[in-house]
């Protein structure tokens, strides 16, 4: 939406809709099915997947966000309470199968780190607690069973042998999204070592990318290295938040790097290249901003800056009570508020006129 662009808009609110209001909704019990297989979104197949709801959580507050439409809110809320009351135990479940409806118990790491982000989105948007708790339970469940300090991340229980980028990916930044909302050094800690494993392991020495898995056994076709856009984008994408974060340059340079090695071999993806796209985007830009003070301070005025829309923002809540430090890493004041930051220029936001002031910055 950064073109301001109304046909994009456009084309985008007829598939929320369409999607929302047609039959792959779950009309009873809420939540999206797998897929339909008429193009009016009727006849659905009533498998229901962790990851198409993770990704849809993500989706309908930014479009609530874009639009002021309580509707793609609501929407948000019901696939909240599809998948805490279906694939919640402990941690995000697999599936709901269409015809036993059995639930698939495993969990996969991938999937819980496209859910995570998801439930931290809506947490930005709602400002209700009780949206962050099922991140952090999930988040600290896969940290004591499914992760290797300086190894990375297994992808679930019972595939020990296997490591897979967008394991490695999506978990890392749904760390890095937990620490940014809770400023808890711990998950800053563990995304920068799966980061640091994944650049080690999967780089891909012939044209610089990042191949999607390793395997410790010969498993034929799967064997074979190939790259994907999505999962080498939210490399990116993590990168960048983890050099505004940290300050470490070389993460930056890595980032644009990779987005430049992505450049020359996009158009194989067609439509699947928008990932890339967003994360250009959010290189140019470099947008930063810093919400900090004592609990109760920041609490008071964090809404008006989370409800401005800007989806490639590194939004960053710091309780300075937690961590006194970070302000002075920052090279920021000791005021507390909303500073708003683009490639190290920071200025801060008027306490009254936070929404306004902040939309205009973001322009």
């Amino acid at each position: 939406m950064r073109t301001n662009d109304d046909a994009f808009r456009e084309a985008l609110k007829l598939t929320l809709d369409a999607m929302s209001k047609g039959e792959i909704w779950d009309r009873e019990r809420n939540g999206f099915y797998r897929y339909a297989t008429q193009r009016d979104w009727s006849a659905p197949h009533f498998e229901k997947m962790l990851e198409d709801n993770g990704r849809l959580l993500s989706t309908y507050p930014d479009f609530y966000l874009l639009t002021g439409d309580a509707h793609y809110l609501n929407t948000a809320y019901g696939i909240r309470d599809s998948l805490l009351r279906d694939l919640f135990d402990q941690a995000f479940l697999g599936s709901v199968d269409a015809d036993s409806k059995e639930v698939d118990k495993r969990i996969f790491t991938y999937w819980n780190g496209i859910a995570s982000s998801a439930f931290v989105k809506l947490f930005e948007v709602s400002g209700e607690r009780k949206d962050l708790d099922p991140a952090i339970k999930a988040t600290d469940t896969i940290l004591d069973t499914l992760y290797r300090k300086g190894e990375g991340v297994l992808h679930t229980e019972d595939k020990a042998g296997i490591k897979l980028l967008s394991n490695h990916v999506w978990f890392a930044g749904s760390l890095l999204d937990l620490y940014r909302v809770m400023g808890e050094s711990r998950y800053l800690e563990s995304a920068n070592d799966i980061i640091e494993s994944t650049l080690r392991e999967f780089r891909w020495a012939e044209n610089g990318l990042f191949f999607d898995s390793i395997a410790e056994e010969d498993l034929g076709f799967l064997s074979e290295k190939i790259w994907k856009i999505d999962d080498n984008s939210r490399l990116s994408r993590i990168l960048i938040n983890l050099s505004l974060i940290t300050g470490e340059e070389d993460y930056l340079n890595e980032a644009e790097e990779l987005l430049k090695r992505m450049s020359a071999e996009y158009e194989q993806y067609g439509i699947f290249s928008a990932p890339l796209g967003s994360a250009i985007d959010k290189y140019l830009r470099l947008v930063h901003i810093v919400i900090f003070g004592e609990k109760e301070e920041f609490e008071r005025i964090s809404q008006d800056a989370l409800g401005v829309f800007e989806p490639n923002k590194t939004l960053e809540i710091i309780d300075t009570s937690l961590n006194p430090t970070r302000i002075t890493d920052l090279g920021l004041s000791d005021k507390s508020g909303v500073y708003a930051c683009r490639r190290g220029s920071c200025t801060i936001l008027k306490e009254n006129k936070i929404k306004e002031d902040l939309a205009e910055f973001l322009k």
